[in-house]
């Protein structure tokens, strides 16, 4: 029997993704701020993924756009669009 570690507080390492922006929503709740949630599908290996933004990360991408994504954890740090 293989015994398993549980890493606790470990810090997430920052990993970039070359992908295509595929869906975009904002999630309202009750007494709380609102949360942006990008959904994007990878060009490599066609996986898709999702990620809670920044309000300014969130506005400034558009469906349909492609570029690297830096993210950490389920976080979006940074987009940057390929360009064109």
């Amino acid at each position: 029997m293989f015994a398993r570690k549980h890493w606790v507080n470990m810090p997430l390492q920052k990993k970039t993704v070359s992908a295509t922006i595929i869906d975009k929503k904002v999630v309202t709740q009750l007494n709380a701020d609102d949360q942006y949630w990008i959904c994007v599908r990878s060009r490599m290996l066609g996986l898709k993924y999702e990620f809670l933004a920044s309000a300014h990360n969130f506005s400034v991408m558009n469906l349909g756009g492609s570029g690297r994504l830096t993210y950490e954890g389920k976080f979006l740090v940074h987009f940057e669009p390929d360009k064109r």
